[in-house]
């Protein structure tokens, strides 16, 4: 009787270490869940800065488009190179107004470039927030699945260390009875089993 009694101690003690293994398991999977939803989150508010950040020098690099385009419209357009023959005092005067001509040329076309470079990196780094902030979602969703399994199995633990503590307490009692000794000894025998064992 005192084998089979002691067996179930070191079975109910198995189980107790079972059931909070399995708790603090849960609860670092909870920690390391955490972790990475801060981290996705610092992720997606840096990628969201930098997406806002490009939006507003694609929207001056358009306001500049825009700009240019009006001060050309104000000054009458141009009829570009045949302008410049037509209203021309020489070739030298030619020559003068095709350089500014090309010049204001150059300058439109790089202000569109710009306007379009901006616009693409704008759009890409949008997109790029969008991802992060998918990713950071589902990073929350499982935040709070594991801290619903890890909640659970601390729950179990709790509910299993009372009822095996309960079933202890009468093992240890029947021991002292069977081995007529008392409660207290008995429960100091097994807790050095118990730290031999540890």
């Amino acid at each position: 009787q005192i084998s089979v009694v002691e067996g179930q101690l070191k079975a109910s003690n198995a189980r107790l270490a079972e059931v909070r293994t399995a708790a603090e398991v849960a609860t670092e999977r909870y920690k390391l869940a955490r972790i990475l939803l801060q981290e996705r989150t610092d992720a997606a508010k840096a990628a969201g800065d930098r997406a806002a950040a490009a939006q507003k020098l694609a929207d001056l690099a358009s306001d500049k488009l825009g700009q240019f385009a009006a001060a050309t419209y104000r000054q009458g357009g141009n009829l570009g190179q045949l302008e410049a023959f037509l209203s021309s005092k020489g070739p030298q005067d030619v020559l003068d107004r095709a350089a500014g001509i090309q010049l204001i040329s150059d300058i439109r076309n790089r202000i569109m470039q710009d306007a379009d470079a901006s616009s693409v990196v704008a759009g890409v780094l949008r997109r790029q927030a969008a991802q992060a902030h998918a990713q950071q979602l589902a990073a929350a969703q499982g935040a709070e699945i594991a801290r619903a399994a890890a909640q659970a199995q601390v729950d179990l633990a709790q509910s299993e260390t009372a009822r095996i503590a309960t079933q202890q307490t009468a093992m240890i009692a029947q021991l002292a009875s069977l081995r007529s000794t008392s409660v207290t000894l008995e429960r100091q025998r097994q807790s050095g089993l118990k730290a031999a064992a540890e």
